[in-house]
């Protein structure tokens, strides 16, 4: 069975060797309940892991902002403009996942048939 180190390391090899990977792997796990991600939990954690490193190597996330992808930008004046999030309701939470491509694939793989627990199914039911 791969391991969230072995799943950071491959999906976010620039924290290959990073001191700081236990410790994010611990506080993304801390944020997630095993029994609602069934068989991709591990490779769930190492995705937020690698987003919260991703975070704190830019700045500490400081300037992490709810904007989208960049749309346009001007010299003069200085001007820059974002796209925002369509298709529906966006939380939070999730503006600040998509910051990043790892908590993009942590959202892709959470709105996954994936990310279910399994189910037994009773007769009449």
């Amino acid at each position: 069975m791969t391991t969230a180190t072995e799943y950071l390391e491959s999906v976010a090899p620039e924290f290959t060797g990073d001191a700081r990977i236990d410790a994010f792997l611990e506080i993304a796990a801390l944020q997630m309940d095993s029994g609602k991600w069934g068989n991709v939990y591990t490779l769930a954690v190492a995705y937020l892991a690698a987003h919260l490193l991703t975070e704190s190597a830019d700045d500490g996330g400081a300037s992490a902002t709810l904007a989208g992808a960049l749309t346009a930008k001007h010299a003069g004046d200085l001007s820059e403009s974002y796209a925002t999030p369509s298709g529906g309701t966006v939380t939070r939470d999730d503006a600040l996942l998509s910051t990043t491509k790892y908590g993009r694939a942590f959202c892709r793989l959470r709105n996954s048939r994936a990310a279910r627990a399994p189910r037994t199914i009773r007769p009449g039911i």
